[in-house]
């Protein structure tokens, strides 16, 4: 069907050749993918099949012509074999969607009867039978490009050459179009395209051609659009040498600090606490000079078993590891003598709480005294 043999394409005026001795061949029925970046080579590739270009060395064949036979008056008769879909439509835009496809008939001379049959069938084709009418600048992109398709296939061509023909698209506006030209392809139609759409190529797995710098690098059939030029990551290789395991690391807890704990009255009362309140007893006492009678401290070793007024439910806990084992019982209250206020509802605050002996002036310079009177 197509066939390069060393060919070499140069431009004036460049000094690394677009083309540099390829060797190809696209058998009938294909459906190939041109792939590489910008300036690679492909739309070089396109424009010699059509014989838009000639090639600087080698011969190129195609439909089992050499292209160098064909004389310029006979490309035009040779290009009715091929149909062209273009990134940018090329589309008539005075001309309605019919009037655009009829156009490649009209041009080959095809009568007015052929015509009024094979529009409609292609337009069909392509899902436009409806919008025969329209002008070119009320259809969406999509629509436009199924124009350009149903121009290019209306004639039935052997060779469907596309340059970048979903270039201007969205994602699924793309994707119909590639449906499009795969059913194109099924009906026998050779196909060759020219993208940079990786989804579209690694979607079709067809045969993908890669070319860098003017060379081919890549001919692989059912093949993906990962190029050469364009490293991509993949798993890291794996050995027969088992990786070893991670260490666990052990991590210090650090220490937490003793939280400041409030009195209760279940919790053991420590000795130092104990002497401190009976120091301060002792104080209350020394001040209160209206009595004779001395003040009885309650004994610190030994619970006072036969007064039922005094219940502490610490003595009888059980001890804690790491805490006093031995229970201290907690001050009992030193018993004040009878004086002429000792009633509970004449009593002051602080005369309740002990900080003042019963029928104590307060201090008259205004301080308010807390702890034990000085």
């Amino acid at each position: 069907m197509i066939r390069f043999d060393h060919i070499t394409k140069k431009y004036p005026g460049t000094t690394r050749p677009a083309l540099n001795s390829i060797d190809v061949e696209i058998l009938r029925g294909e459906f190939v993918f041109l792939v590489g970046a910008s300036g690679s080579g492909k739309s070089s590739c396109l424009r010699l099949v059509l014989k838009e270009e000639k090639p600087t060395s080698g011969s190129i064949h195609v439909l089992g012509q050499d292209l160098r036979s064909i004389s310029n008056r006979k490309v035009p008769y040779f290009r009715r074999n091929m149909g062209v879909v273009f990134q940018d439509f090329r589309l008539l835009p005075n001309k309605t969607v019919f009037d655009n496809v009829a156009f490649s008939l009209q041009v080959i001379g095809k009568s007015r009867g052929f015509i009024q049959e094979a529009v409609p069938d292609t337009l069909k084709m392509v899902g436009l039978a409806e919008k025969s009418q329209r002008l070119p600048h009320e259809l969406s992109g999509g629509e436009q490009q199924r124009v350009a398709i149903a121009r290019a296939i209306v004639n039935k061509p052997q060779i469907l050459l596309a340059d970048e023909p979903t270039g201007n698209l969205d994602p699924t506006t793309s994707a119909e179009i590639m449906s499009l030209l795969a059913s194109i392809n099924a009906s026998g139609t050779t196909v060759i395209m020219a993208t940079h759409e990786a989804g579209i190529v690694d979607q079709m797995q067809r045969r993908v051609i890669e070319l860098v710098h003017g060379e081919i690098v890549r001919d692989e059939r059912q093949g993906g659009y990962a190029t050469a030029s364009i490293p991509t990551i993949g798993p890291a290789p794996t050995t027969d040498t088992p990786a070893s395991e991670p260490v666990p690391v052990a991590y210090a807890r650090p220490a937490a600090a003793p939280e400041p704990s409030l009195t209760h009255p279940s919790a053991p009362v420590p000795e130092t606490s104990v002497s401190l309140h009976q120091a301060a007893a002792a104080a209350v006492a020394a001040a209160s000079a209206a009595t004779p009678a001395p003040i009885a401290a309650a004994p610190v070793a030994a619970r006072a078993t036969d007064d039922p007024a005094v219940d502490d439910p610490a003595i009888d806990a059980p001890a804690v590891e790491g805490v006093l084992t031995t229970p201290v019982p907690p001050m009992t209250r030193p018993v004040l003598p009878a004086a002429q206020n000792d009633d509970p509802e004449q009593l002051t605050l602080a005369e309740k709480l002990g900080l003042r002996a019963p029928g104590e002036k307060p201090d008259q310079t205004g301080e308010q005294n807390v702890g034990p009177t000085r």
